[in-house]
């Protein structure tokens, strides 16, 4: 069992900015840009969001279509 501080670095993402030019979410000192290239493969803006995060979640954003370090 971790406690919950652990729990928040390890599993949690933070969403700064769905805009125009794309989703941003950063977690730990990276930040994970996505493009929405093809808007028919999800039933809304949410479902895409969450497809987003669920990638950075589980997959180290490998779907991303940029990763950046963040200097903090």
């Amino acid at each position: 069992m971790i406690g919950p501080q652990a729990w928040e670095n390890l599993f949690q993402t933070k969403p700064v900015a769905a805009t125009h030019e794309g989703y941003v979410i950063q977690k730990g000192d990276k930040e994970y840009t996505y493009q929405l290239h093809l808007p028919e493969m999800f039933d809304s803006i949410s479902q895409w969001m969450d497809w987003c995060e669920a990638d950075v979640r589980d997959n180290d954003g490998y779907y991303a279509d940029t990763i950046e370090e963040v200097k903090q």
